[in-house]
């Protein structure tokens, strides 16, 4: 089966895209930009949103379940990184110091600290007007 390529994501340094296929097991590949090779960098249990860390060393997505995960570039070492009750995260993204990853937080902006690893952290809705960097705890 074939399905839809979305959200494409260049490495820092322009040599790699990681993106999401879409469908009822929703998983992220990355493609050598060079050679054209993709490859599966999880397992397609409804992993999405993937996103470069400004060091090109790891990637963020969220999960179908909600959860926000950050695994190493080449799709090991995956760390479930925050978790809330009631609250779904998708379309993570880094600061471009590295230091937080904001993600839609069902309708809201949610930041979290991304310094922080392996230990989750509780993350709080916030209003999209008041943004905050959430500490860890």
């Amino acid at each position: 089966d074939r399905y839809a390529v979305l959200h494409p994501s260049f490495s820092p340094d322009g040599t790699k895209i990681a993106y999401m296929t879409n469908g009822t097991n929703r998983q992220i590949f990355v493609l050598d930009v060079a050679t054209l090779d993709t490859r599966p960098l999880t397992p397609g249990n409804g992993e999405g949103w993937p996103s470069w860390s400004p060091d090109g060393a790891r990637i963020v997505y969220t999960r179908n379940d909600g959860r926000m995960v950050v695994m190493n570039a080449d799709g090991t070492d995956p760390v479930e990184l925050a978790t809330a009750s009631g609250l779904s995260f998708s379309m993570a993204t880094w600061s471009p110091d590295g230091e937080a990853i904001a993600a839609r937080g069902n309708n809201d902006i949610v930041l979290v600290d991304s310094t922080v690893t392996p230990a989750p952290i509780a993350a709080d809705r916030l209003r999209s007007e008041r943004l905050a960097l959430l500490p860890s705890q």
